[in-house]
Order: structure tokens, then sequence, then C-alpha cells
């Protein structure tokens, strides 16, 4: 099972959503940037031992926006989310698969304003 070091409730519920589409011993912490510009999940393991970290990195007021979303509209956030990482998850085993991403390096995915 996926373990979480996630403080902010909104990453945490985004971390729920998309914690099936990683590993079972994926390891999932949440991080702010310093200059706030944006907050971000990073998953280690996300494959299995030994795999390539992924940064999922959210624009930082699209987190803030998501906060004060109805409960139906954080659906469809989460939808837009998923469906963005299952083709972004696609492209890091291709490349994870062809030798061009190694276990010490960190595979970004970015999200923004295609979420809202």
């Amino acid at each position: 099972m996926a373990t979480y070091a996630i403080e902010r409730q909104a990453l945490q519920q985004v971390a729920n959503v998309l914690a099936g589409r990683f590993d079972w011993d994926a390891h999932i912490a949440g991080h702010e940037s310093n200059e706030r510009a944006f907050v971000g999940l990073t998953v280690s393991n996300p494959r299995g031992p030994d795999t390539p970290a992924i940064l999922l990195r959210f624009q930082h007021d699209v987190l803030d926006r998501y906060d004060g979303l109805t409960e139906a509209a954080q659906a469809e956030f989460s939808a837009r989310c998923n469906a963005k990482l299952v083709g972004a998850l696609l492209i890091y085993e291709r490349i994870h698969a062809a030798g061009e991403l190694g276990s010490p390096q960190v595979y970004v995915i970015e999200f923004g304003e295609e979420l809202l």
C-alpha cells in the first residue's frame, strides 16, 4: 500500500485519487516550492523498487482554487488529473524501458489550468 507524507489537504485528496496508478510500495510526499510558484507530489518507487521518481507538479493557484470547488467540480478535477496521469505514465514507461530515464532521475508531470 502506498505511504504518504503530505500536509496540505488538497494534495492529500489528489494523492488518494492517483495512488492506484502507482506500485503498491510507492511513497508519496508533498512539497511546496520556495517561491510558492508550485506545489507537488513526489512519488518514489512509482513502478516498483528502484524505478525513477515522478514529480507531479501543480501550479500553486490551481490547488488554491481546488479548495473552493464544489464536490462535483472536484470530482471532474480528479478525473482530468487521472486522465493526464495515465497518458504521462505511458510516456514514462517507454522512456524508462528505452534506458533514457534512470533511477536517480526524476520524471516531471505538470498540471495547470487544464484541470479546472
